[in-house]
């Protein structure tokens, strides 16, 4: 699941049934049944990569995705919405003249594909002019023609609409039964059709399947008008329907009596105990002022883990190439270098892509390498980054290794053991390139580039809160200038792009 996907679906507590375009083009829930042919993406591929070559480019790769989604949405004893969508379309990235290009389409001709191609070679052309260092990929031997599938069950989107309308049904009017005044049940179905090719060598087609059945039950005391909620404790899995038996096998009693899930959910065990839970609530007492001992939810330590290690940990936010959602990082080399004490030697953390039923697992990643686990931390020592194929070089990690985050869909590479110091005649010169883009993203306080990232645009972009202090050194020469409206914000800083 994209975390821009999760985002954009928890916004339905305020939205209702509106549902967001960004996933696509509405479609019929037979449509949800079909695949594109291997025959024809693989046609496609090697159409854009004949074409990217003919062009000039050393290195082509190309994606052809079909993402299909459904969501059932209720609430209470009606339906508010249904929607199946469909978003398909081939990206192609190349390397021109020591610089990435890309250029997409959603027409899937090999007419169209080749015309694609040649426009990301256009691009990386472009960009090499400005290009202070040539794009070095790591090495990656191709695999041939290769598939995988998420190891499902059943399918979720062979289950007929009527099927999950009455689960839904059924729930709600569960947590009705028990206590609840209002409950939205929802269920989000993810299929990703997924093909990479390179001139690497590599055709790879995967089918990757998630679900997700999030719900939020409210209790209501109608004489004092206090309320209550309490979500529903599923989580999106790497999975299919099979996930919705309420299998016991997949089902821990917690010390205070609360029921927990793997994988297997009891979607309507649990909104009979959310509604018994958010009616207690209402009557519960305050907590007495006082000391306590914190025990920490796993559902809270899985996003302290994502803000404080995952993103920080991204090679490309500690470069300074990446600022978008999580801003920059702390972690910058020189703690790689001395091994930053993260937390205790009792912390070990390691990225996993291939941890069955978990949004992350697939055979390959986004550049066609091999998925495996490795160490992020290690006995609290900070021991590798993630990186994509054309940083790799920048650590001196030889293997390339793949983190997908949780929610985000990011594919990135790291350091195996021991490999985190740079190759012997390397380091000093990855050093000082490393050292000049740090100094130059400090020229100027009120604007900010990002140097040595290739790509087709590059705006300058305000940074307000890194920007903070060295205005106030400046005596904010032009602080008044700011906009207060955050989108009249946004619209500012389009404009200065567009000078």
């Amino acid at each position: 699941m994209h975390r821009r996907d999760f985002l954009a679906l928890t916004s339905l507590g305020v939205g209702g049934f509106v549902l967001p375009s960004v996933f696509g083009r509405a479609i019929a829930a037979e449509e949800l049944n079909s695949a594109l042919d291997v025959a024809l993406k693989k046609s496609l591929a090697d159409a854009a990569m004949n074409a990217a070559k003919s062009a000039g480019a050393t290195y082509c790769d190309v994606r052809v995705g079909r993402y299909l989604r459904q969501f059932v949405i209720t609430r209470e004893r009606n339906v508010e919405n249904i929607v199946n969508t469909e978003s398909t379309g081939v990206g192609i990235r190349v390397v021109a003249g020591g610089a990435w290009g890309f250029a997409a389409t959603n027409v899937l001709t090999k007419e169209a594909v080749a015309q694609a191609a040649g426009q990301a070679v256009a691009i990386a052309k472009a960009n090499a002019a400005k290009q202070t260092a040539p794009v070095q990929l790591a090495p990656v031997k191709g695999v041939g023609e290769v598939s995988w599938r998420t190891p499902i069950v059943k399918n979720s989107m062979e289950v007929p609409i009527k099927d999950k309308v009455d689960l839904l049904m059924g729930v709600n009017a569960a947590a009705l039964d028990a206590g609840a005044d209002f409950i939205r049940s929802i269920l989000f179905l993810v299929n990703e059709q997924k093909y990479f090719a390179s001139t690497d060598g590599s055709y790879i087609d995967q089918d990757v399947h998630r679900i997700w059945a999030p719900m939020d039950i409210t209790a209501v005391d109608k004489t004092s008008g206090k309320f209550r909620s309490r979500d529903g404790l599923s989580a999106p899995m790497g999975m299919g329907f099979e996930y919705l038996d309420g299998a016991a096998s997949g089902k821990t009693v917690l010390p205070n009596g609360v029921t927990v899930y793997g994988k297997s959910y009891d979607m309507k065990e649990d909104a009979i105990a959310g509604a018994k839970q958010a009616r207690a609530k209402i009557t519960a007492p305050s907590v007495t002022p006082g000391k306590y001992d914190l025990v920490l939810d796993p559902s809270h330590t899985w996003l302290t883990i994502h803000e404080s290690v995952g993103h920080p940990l991204e090679l490309d936010r500690v470069l300074g190439y990446e600022a978008n959602y999580a801003g920059t990082s702390f972690a910058t080399m020189d703690k790689l270098q001395s091994h930053f004490q993260y937390g205790s030697d009792k912390v070990n953390i390691v990225a996993d892509k291939v941890q069955p039923g978990s949004l992350g697992a697939v055979a390959y990643d986004d550049e066609g390498v091999k998925t495996k686990k490795w160490d992020l931390i290690r006995d609290g020592k900070l021991v590798g980054y993630q990186a994509i194929r054309d940083q790799a070089h920048i650590a001196g990690q030889d293997r390339i290794r793949r983190l997908l985050l949780c929610g985000q869909l990011v594919e990135r590479s790291v350091p195996a053991h021991g490999e985190c110091q740079p190759r012997a005649g390397q380091a000093e010169d990855e050093r000082r390139r490393y050292d000049r883009r740090r100094r130059k993203r400090h020229l100027h306080h009120r604007r900010r580039q990002l140097f040595d990232r290739p790509a087709a645009l590059q705006c300058a972009v305000r940074r307000p809160a890194v920007l903070r202090d060295q205005e106030r050194q400046d005596h904010a020469p032009d602080r008044g200038r700011g906009l207060s409206d955050p989108h009249a914000g946004i619209l500012e800083r389009l404009r200065r792009c567009m000078r």
